[in-house]
Formats: C-alpha cells, structure tokens, sequence
C-alpha cells in the first residue's frame, strides 16, 4: 500500500512509507506501554515486628498510585494512605493483601506477612 502518491522520485515514496511505518510502530509502543502502568507494589513482602510494639509500614509503588487498599488484615492493623500501622497484639505469622491502583487499574495483589515475634527471639 503505496500512502505517498507523489510523482516526485521513487526514492521520496519510499523515505514517506519509512516515516509512515515509524511513526506507526511508534503509536503501537505507545499502546503496550499505556496499557502497563498499572502501579507494581515494590515493598518488602514481609516484616518482623515484637509482640506489643507499635509498627508502620508504608507501602510503596511504582507508576504514581492513587489508592491503596487492605484486605484480611487482622483487627490490630489499619491503613491510612499508604501507611499500615498497629500495635502487634497476637504472635505468630499474619497475612495481609495489598493492592495500589490508578487510572490504568489495579496492581498485582502484595501478600504481606507480619510475623509477630515474642521478645526473647529478636
């Protein structure tokens, strides 16, 4: 498909289809990469934390997050922003899910672990 109809030179037909197909795979590049900005959690997957201590994590991600979500987290654990915090109140390994979004959409799910240790093992 020939989109350069000038009857100037072949070579100007072929440097215009060049520019048309770059100019193209330029807005297919675009695309792929709009479509992965969704935020990717890069925070440690876990964490260690004494029995009775206060604690914060902050969660943080990649591709300017919004929001932040927490889910399955035990009754001693709140979010705030990106910030979890709490007052370790049960020993023992406790999974929480994280998720950041944006406009592009939500990111993987984090499981972070707290493990609540008892003071003589830290």
């Amino acid at each position: 498909m020939n989109l350069c109809r000038h009857r100037l030179t072949r070579s100007f037909s072929i440097i215009c289809v060049t520019v048309f197909a770059l100019v193209s795979a330029q807005a297919d590049t675009r695309e792929s990469l709009e479509g992965s900005m969704k935020p990717v959690i890069v925070s440690p997957s876990s964490i260690e934390v004494p029995f009775g201590a206060d604690f914060t994590y902050l969660i943080e991600a990649t591709n300017s997050p919004l929001g932040f979500s927490l889910r399955e987290a035990p009754f001693w654990v709140e979010r705030e922003g990106a910030r979890l915090s709490g007052k370790a109140l049960k020993m023992g390994e406790h999974r929480v899910l994280l998720n950041a979004s944006n406009f592009d959409g939500s990111s993987e799910t984090l499981v972070l672990t707290i493990n609540v240790l008892t003071p003589d093992k830290i």
